[in-house]
């Protein structure tokens, strides 16, 4: 005779089994953030079933790497304190040059100037900074100590060559792992060099500086972002970058202990909530023009078109628009490049209220223009 279970065994089953999984996934994770760096990178694609749908790619944030002068003339600006509008009167954004921690290809740390909205922000790199990574521990053996050769510093545009990124951001648990299966079911040139991998991030760094690898291996370790990127075999040259991120869930509390619950998760205006000021004038940027080559093109649109994006594609531009559930439009703009233009070209952002017309310009390659309750900002 046949024993059938009953309904609670089957539930008490299946919850024991959940419980089981969730508890080794948190292990590994936490296994992971423990490893030697080199050894911290690895596969999400357990993460999500096959044929899972892509959730929407929101823009999360872009970085431009601009000439000396132009950076400089970006942070040095009185713009930044130029108050706009009346009863009551408010600057632009908050704006600040801020200390980023990097760890792969090599560990070191650079200066960036970054502009910050409700969910997307704006990250800008000078190409020309010179970059060192921190000297490696020394021994107890004094002779050993004298030999170590301190590292080469190097121009940021050594470290990363590409002239500017759009990184996409997944608001859904799994994401990650349905875009990249979407992404390597379509075109096998792009297989084998896309990929996700879960980043860890070592907290408290960022406020920190990094005096030896000593302190950056022993400062603890949380997961961090869960990372895809995409790039055509055929392609040598990295101008041009764009990937999509997905924080991992642990990550804003291990981050931040005190961290309250609206804050607590994986959205992108949660961990923009401590550096976003809703009283300033900008709230998100709203467009970006892109100029590219082929290859560079053909890989940011099988990203886009794995997503939500509808496209338009002409002779001469491709425009990309995804509907958000605010109401405000996200817009690609792509053209081609030339000698002088590559890279993003133009950004606009949507304002929280109509200012008066208004234009600022950053050295010579640079305008930002306010005109109602828009800012275009042009490189």
């Amino acid at each position: 005779m046949t024993t059938i279970p009953s309904r609670f065994t089957v539930v008490h089953v299946l919850l024991l089994a959940f419980v089981s999984i969730a508890s080794n996934c948190i292990v590994f994770a936490q296994m992971q953030a423990n490893k030697p760096f080199a050894e911290q990178e690895y596969t999400i694609t357990f993460l999500a079933p096959k044929n899972a749908p892509v959730p929407p790619l929101f823009l999360h944030h872009v970085e431009i790497m601009l000439d000396s002068a132009t950076y400089n003339a970006v942070k040095q600006s009185d713009f930044w304190r130029t108050e706009f509008g009346a009863n009551p009167t408010t600057t632009f954004a908050t704006a600040e040059e801020r200390t980023t921690p990097q760890f792969a290809p090599q560990a070191f740390e650079w200066l960036s100037f970054k502009v910050f909205g409700q969910d997307t922000y704006l990250q800008l790199h000078n190409r020309d900074a010179l970059y060192a990574p921190p000297a490696p521990p020394r021994g107890k053996d004094s002779r050993a100590s004298q030999a170590i050769s301190f590292p080469e510093a190097k121009p940021f545009s050594q470290i990363f060559p590409e002239r500017s990124h759009i990184v996409f951001g997944i608001e859904q648990e799994g994401g990650s792992a349905a875009l990249l299966y979407a992404l390597q079911s379509t075109d096998k040139t792009y297989a084998s060099s896309t990929a996700s991998f879960l980043l860890p991030r070592r907290i408290g760094l960022a406020a920190t500086k990094i005096q030896s690898l000593e302190q950056l291996y022993s400062t603890p370790a949380s997961p961090w972002q869960y990372f895809t990127t995409i790039r055509h075999e055929q392609q040598a040259e990295r101008r041009f970058r764009a990937f999509a991120v997905e924080y991992h869930p642990l990550y804003q509390r291990a981050a931040n202990p005190n961290c309250p619950p609206e804050e607590d998760g994986i959205m992108r205006r949660q961990h923009l909530a401590r550096d976003y000021a809703p009283q300033k004038l900008l709230q998100n940027i709203t467009f970006v023009c892109v100029a590219l080559d082929s290859l560079e093109t053909q890989g940011l649109v099988r990203l886009l078109k794995a997503s939500s994006y509808t496209l338009q594609e002409g002779k001469r531009e491709i425009k990309a628009t995804l509907q958000t559930s605010m109401g405000e439009p996200f817009q690609i703009r792509i053209v081609p490049a030339t000698a002088s233009r590559q890279g993003i070209i133009e950004l606009r952002m949507k304002l929280h209220r109509s200012v008066p017309h208004h234009i600022t310009t950053f050295g010579e390659n640079s305008t930002l223009m306010l005109d109602g309750e828009e800012a275009v900002w042009t490189f």
